[in-house]
């Protein structure tokens, strides 16, 4: 049996030759209701209806359960990558007019996260600027002098040359 079937046997209006309800002040002539069939029908569709939550708790209870093993997974590897040494660079920015601050990133970030943090320091952001990262001023590793620009955005620090555990300074020279 078809889901709309009943409805094809609604009532038409006289005058329009539409059916429908209030459109002809008669009170259609509904086909009578059987029971059981409709309680069966509503037995079946709660039926799906408490499958498909329960479905759905077992996926969060298998996603909660991933994600905290994934997070667990993270942490080892942070641990056994660390290995208990530095895994930062310290970064002495010099900004124009004299004013210094200091940041520390990851040996993983970027030039792009240098040139940000110098973009977020710098006052007169229309104006073009220059980076300049040298060093190191403390720690032990090679002596280094490179201009960060866009070629340097997807490179990480560590293929900048930059060593873990050392202090560079960064220079940003900009015109007038």
């Amino acid at each position: 049996m078809q889901a709309y079937a009943a409805f094809t046997q609604l009532p038409r209006d006289g005058a329009s030759g539409q059916g429908g309800a209030g459109t002809g002040g008669a009170a259609p002539d509904l086909p009578p209701l059987d029971a059981q069939s409709a309680k069966q029908e509503a037995q079946r569709i709660f039926g799906l209806a408490r499958q498909v939550l329960e479905e759905h708790n077992q996926w969060l209870h298998k996603k909660q359960q991933d994600e905290a093993a994934r997070r667990e997974r993270g942490e080892l590897l942070r641990v056994a990558a660390s290995d208990g040494q530095a895994t930062q660079v310290t970064l002495n920015f010099q900004l124009p007019g004299g004013a210094k601050a200091t940041h520390t990133l990851e040996t993983n970030a970027t030039g792009f996260d240098i040139y940000s943090k110098a973009y977020e320091l710098v006052s007169r952001k229309e104006v073009p600027f220059t980076i300049t990262v040298s060093g190191p001023t403390s720690g032990t590793g090679a002596q280094i002098s490179k201009q960060v620009d866009e070629a340097a955005f997807g490179t990480s620090l560590s293929s900048l040359s930059m060593q873990p555990g050392c202090s560079y300074n960064v220079v940003i020279a900009q015109g007038r």
